[in-house]
């Protein structure tokens, strides 16, 4: 896939007219990978005056650029705002996601996302311990619906939370220097949350083991990783991590031997020669040809460092032993020194100081002639038991003994490996995590062999990467019956010419005898010269590819050597008879019989490897992160466009930007949205098409979605015949909706239940409120009715003694009356009976009177023949008083003359109290 500063789609800018931006302010183009803001003061058809600015926003120059050499004719317009994913961006160019990643690098932001499975690492070269804090990865390890900032812990969850689904990978690429390996580490950092401590400590101490085995100190990297390792994270059927196991590809074994000026060899080899310390062996690192570079004075503790790793992966004793003799191999093997025994240039060789083969034979194990015979003598088989012995040149010698300590490291390499593997594998492996660490597109003044291995792996992974967010996406949503209208470029082309034409032609030439790199470059000019992809070189021996990032120009000198790695036969029949085990490695796995020799060589490893990491990573779920290097020497806070710009077109981010914009990385079928949506609400026709009942579902659960810049339903959604595919940002949008529906009827179950729970406790406190009250009432009665005897004596008691008191209070009462009478004067007294007595006397006198007269009356009404009732009555009614009474008294007297005196005088009180009122109207008028 090819990505130009010009590339843009229709949809890259999609609602960018509501962008606040001027549409006066755009990028031009200063110079190849170079842009610069600017603001547009005058425009025509064809040309535009534009006022540049620096980088610190201050006008600079009046410039007038031509329109020709911009897409449509047409400035590539700025964003206002900074986004955390480069989806989001309104106006989408190579520019604006420079300017982008710029403003996020300058103030501490190095992480940006392109996408969902997407992450930009711009290394900060400067460790940011805010970002990394244990709170920072608990905060992601527990993050739900939160939006978080983009970060490699981000990714890390993504890939474990996926694991209940299937296998899962990270690849991590970028170029020397970029910060892959410290990117590979954080990953780890997180993952081992999920895992015992002590699995995640042995995977821990295989860092510092492989570090220093398999990294070096280059021009732009002092710790860059010369071997490309696929980490596996073992996980349990409960996603715990219980092991783990490392798997190399492509060691850069030619450091050993040789060293472009200003690097350094294997930072184990500078360590081990630094401490010295087997078989009494001090040497100090200049003696050693094959250690150049600045020596640094951290050596001897680094290697420290390295033994305690070791020991912890359990590699000690004999091992440790063995493995440090074999180091020493390689040291002493770069200092023997070839010369010609009479000085021509094509005669025999030989060593010119046996000293430096002394320690050499003592450390393999073998006899010192042996050692010396292997080393310049070539033995050839001219049948079954004849063999032939070909002296050696001073060149061929010296390639043989270079290629023995290649093939040395390299194997001692591998067996460290497989014992790391050894102490850290687990057989209960039922799910992993994949981590890719692979060098990124390398493109030098000179490029060669390892040069064109690193591209062709970059172009299967650049593949894998475009198949993964393009291909596969666009087929699926033909089958759905959805038209996009996007398409992209694919690398198959590239990937034809590499395979089929670079390795065929170069294995081809390696099995011929007399095979050369002319030959080689002349077969890929007759076969591929028409091709696009193939660009024919100066000379007889260079030939350019086209790849995915740049045109890439090699040197086909040493293709062929190189690629053959092959180990003279004596050489292999030395290491056969070393007491040594991993030097007897070389021999064994090497192969002393190399009848086929295409299996042999070097692409031919490296293509099965590559094949079997790609049926791997085409198992799982990958997630990428592309690792960017700011700027060439390593600065903090210091950004070069054009190193930039370079890497944004190699990785493809901007063309994976713009797919990913104009694609849905989410889908569901329809019954799964049916039900899994229902809860909005929605009453749907049930005899209408699935399709049109899931349209109608989710408009009516996302009319009020406003996605990024302003994107509406039909944005955001496509229904296809099968399933539905969402943005980015929709279905999380209706995950939340649904959770807080989800809470909005839990909290309604919870209050009814708690309402339930309450009536009930109430009518429970009730009824033994009531019990409580009424055994209360009943203790009190018991109570009372036990007081109740001495309650009545008091209350007697009480009584009494008021009686009492109220008696005394009367008696006083009458003493003080007396008293009162007592005290009045005599006269008054005297006067008051004479009073008395005279009423008294009147009454008598006038009852007396009254009396004569009645009977006086009463004898004429007699003497007349008149009945005694009717003469009383007679009478009083003339004297208008009750002689009835009289007469009734009187008769009453006769009847019974015991009683005459009670009667009589019964019946004067009668009277009496009858004539009272004359008395007193008598009283009245005496007065």
């Amino acid at each position: 896939m090819t990505s130009h500063p010009s590339q843009k789609h229709p949809l890259c800018e999609k609602d960018a007219t509501k962008e606040k931006a001027a549409s006066t302010d755009v990028f031009v183009q200063i110079k190849p990978y170079e842009w610069s803001k600017a603001r547009v003061l005058t425009e025509t058809e064809s040309e535009a005056t534009v006022q540049v600015f620096d980088k610190s926003n201050i006008g600079v120059s009046i410039q007038t650029v031509s329109l020709n050499d911009y897409p449509h004719q047409r400035l590539p317009l700025q964003n206002v705002n900074v986004y955390d994913d480069l989806i989001d961006l309104p106006f989408l160019h190579e520019p604006g996601v420079l300017w982008n990643l710029r403003s996020r690098h300058a103030n501490c932001h190095p992480y940006t996302r392109s996408g969902p499975n997407v992450l930009i690492a711009v290394n900060p070269y400067q460790w940011l311990s805010q970002l990394y804090t244990s709170k920072e990865q608990e905060r992601y390890r527990h993050s739900t619906n939160e939006k978080l900032p983009p970060h490699v812990y981000e990714m890390a969850q993504q890939a474990y939370q996926g694991l209940s689904q299937q296998n899962q990978s990270i690849l991590v690429s970028g170029e020397s220097g970029a910060g892959k390996t410290e990117t590979v580490k954080l990953c780890m950092r997180f993952l081992s949350q999920y895992g015992d401590s002590k699995i995640t400590d042995r995977l821990w101490y295989a860092n510092p083991v492989l570090e220093a085995f398999g990294n070096a100190a280059t021009k732009r990297n002092d710790n860059s990783s010369r071997f490309g390792k696929f980490l596996t994270l073992q996980f349990d059927v409960d996603c715990q991590l219980v092991g783990g196991r490392c798997d190399i590809y492509l060691l850069e074994k030619s450091r050993v031997v040789g060293i472009a000026p200003g690097e350094r060899n294997f930072h184990i080899l500078h360590q081990i020669a630094a401490a010295g310390t087997v078989a009494n062996l001090t040497s100090p690192c200049s003696e050693f040809k094959c250690l150049t570079g600045k020596r640094k004075e951290s050596d001897r503790s680094d290697y420290a460092t390295t033994l305690e790793a070791l020991h912890k992966m359990g590699i000690c004793g004999e091992d440790l032993h063995t493995l440090q003799q074999a180091l020493w191999v390689i040291l002493h093997s770069s200092n023997v020194v070839f010369a010609n025994d009479d000085g021509r240039h094509d005669s025999r060789a030989h060593v010119e100081d046996e000293s430096s083969i002394t320690i050499l034979a003592d450390l393999l194990g073998v006899e010192l002639p042996f050692l010396a015979e292997s080393l310049t003598i070539k033995t050839m088989h001219a049948g079954k038991n004849s063999k032939i012995q070909v002296p050696l040149t001073v060149e061929q010698a010296r390639e043989g003994c270079h290629a023995f300590a290649k093939e040395l490291y390299a194997q001692a390499f591998h067996w460290l490996v497989e014992q790391v593997n050894r102490a850290t594998t687990s057989p209960n492996e039922t799910r992993s995590i994949g981590i890719l660490d692979i060098f990124g597109f390398e493109s030098f003044e000179e490029n060669h062999f390892e040069q064109f291995c690193i591209n062709y792996a970059n172009e299967v992974l650049q593949s894998k990467f475009a198949e993964d967010v393009f291909q596969s996406l666009l087929t699926e949503f033909r089958e759905e019956e959805i038209d996009l209208g996007v398409g992209y470029d694919t690398n198959r082309d590239v990937l034809e010419l590499m395979s089929n034409g670079v390795l065929s032609f170069l294995s081809e030439e390696c099995i011929r005898p007399q095979g050369t790199e002319a030959v080689f470059v002349r077969k890929l000019h007759q076969s591929y010269g028409a091709s696009s992809r193939f660009v024919q070189g100066d000379s007889q021996h260079t030939f350019g590819i086209r790849h995915f990032a740049e045109t890439v120009i090699y040197d086909a000198h040493g293709f062929i050597e190189t690629n053959r790695d092959k180990v003279p036969s004596n050489l292999l029949s030395l290491c056969s008879s070393s007491t040594n085990h991993i030097v007897n490695r070389v021999a064994l796995l090497h192969g002393i019989s190399q009848s086929n020799m295409v299996k042999n060589t070097v692409l031919f490893k490296f293509n099965k490897q590559l094949v079997a990491l790609m049926r791997s990573l085409n198992s799982t779920r990958t997630q990428y992160i592309r690792c960017i290097k700011p700027n060439l020497c390593n600065e903090p806070l210091k950004v070069k466009d054009g190193v930039i710009l370079r890497q944004l077109q190699s990785s493809g981010v901007v063309a994976a930007v713009a797919i990913a914009r104009s694609s849905f990385p989410h889908q569901m079928d329809h019954c799964k949205i049916m039900r899994r949506f229902r809860c909005f609400g929605a009453r749907l026709n049930a005899s209408a098409p699935t399709k049109v009942q899931v349209m109608c579902s989710l408009v009516i659960a996302m009319r009020d979605y406003k996605g990024p810049c302003d994107e509406t339903f039909s944005d955001a959604v496509m229904v296809g015949r099968t399933r539905a595919y969402f943005r980015y940002n929709a279905l999380e949008y209706l995950e939340h909706k649904r959770n807080s529906n989800f809470e909005f009827f839990a909290l309604i179950i919870q209050s009814q239940f708690r309402g339930f729970v309450i009536r009930r406790d109430l009518a429970r406190h009730r009824d033994a409120a009531i019990r409580i009250a009424s055994w209360v009432r009943s203790f009190q009665a018991r109570a009372l009715v036990k007081k109740m005897p001495g309650s009545a004596h008091r209350i007697q008691h009480w009584y009494r003694s008021h009686k009492v008191r109220r008696r005394k209070d009367i008696k006083i009462n009458v003493a003080k009356k007396i008293e009162i009478n007592c005290i009045r004067s005599p006269s008054c007294t005297i006067q008051d009976r004479c009073h008395f007595a005279a009423i008294k006397i009147q009454q008598l006198v006038r009852r007396f009177h009254q009396r004569n007269h009645l009977q006086v009356l009463s004898k004429q009404e007699e003497a007349r023949g008149v009945d005694c009732h009717v003469a009383a009555n007679l009478c009083t009614s003339r004297l208008g008083s009750p002689i009835s009474v009289l007469i009734e008294s009187e008769s009453a007297i006769e009847t019974k003359p015991a009683d005459r005196r009670f009667s009589r005088q019964h019946t004067m009180y009668k009277i009496e109290n009858m004539e009272t009122p004359r008395r007193d109207q008598s009283a009245s008028s005496e007065k």
